[in-house]
């Protein structure tokens, strides 16, 4: 189903835009235990959760600044979705 390609190829680059981010700031995650994926699909529509174990932000505002920052370097595509 190319719907599902497409959501599929969103929730990669969303998840690689965090990566990157956080190893930019020194975090290394290990995807199989630091990256949790959540979706809460219905026939309607795809909804992915995603989590980050083992991190945490020193408070809203430097989370407010990580989310601008992840965001200028995701595609429109992926802009749209969030």
């Amino acid at each position: 189903d190319v719907f599902l390609t497409m959501a599929n190829s969103i929730k990669d680059e969303i998840i690689r835009a965090i990566i990157n981010f956080l190893s930019s700031k020194g975090v290394q995650l290990i995807l199989s235990t630091d990256v949790l994926l959540f979706t809460v699909n219905t026939s309607d529509k795809l909804s992915y959760h995603i989590v980050i174990d083992n991190y945490e932000f020193e408070n809203r505002m430097v989370i407010k600044d990580a989310v601008h920052e992840i965001m200028q370097t995701l595609s429109e595509q992926a802009k749209e979705c969030l």
